[in-house]
């Protein structure tokens, strides 16, 4: 006797397994177009990284961190110095404090 309920059921695991497989290969294709802009913005940040050298401050509880601001993905990079935040102020989630900012010249090394 032929099991009437079978009938649909290949057909239903063939669709499920092309649409996996669809799905995949847009999840690739993404995953490469990602690639190729991050490659770029790592290129870019190399050549900022050997532009420009730091004068380490000299107080211990300031630090210098690169600062990704919104407008990274335009490679556009900011580079400003930062308090270090305390562990409270870490803890009350407030963002962190700017430090007066120098030219950059003071922050340079001399040439």
């Amino acid at each position: 006797m032929i099991n009437v309920f079978d009938f649909g059921k290949r057909a239903a695991r063939h669709k499920r397994r092309a649409a996996r497989q669809k799905a995949l290969q847009e999840r690739r294709r993404i995953d490469q177009e990602l690639d190729v802009v991050f490659n770029d913005m790592r290129a870019e940040i190399r050549t900022l990284q050997s532009e420009v050298t730091w004068k380490p401050f000299e107080a211990k509880t300031k630090r210098l961190h690169m600062v990704r601001s919104v407008s990274a993905l335009t490679s556009l990079w900011v580079v400003r110095p930062f308090k270090a935040p305390s562990q409270r102020s870490l803890m009350a989630g407030q963002p962190f404090q700017p430090v007066d900012l120098k030219p950059a010249a003071e922050y340079s090394e001399p040439a």
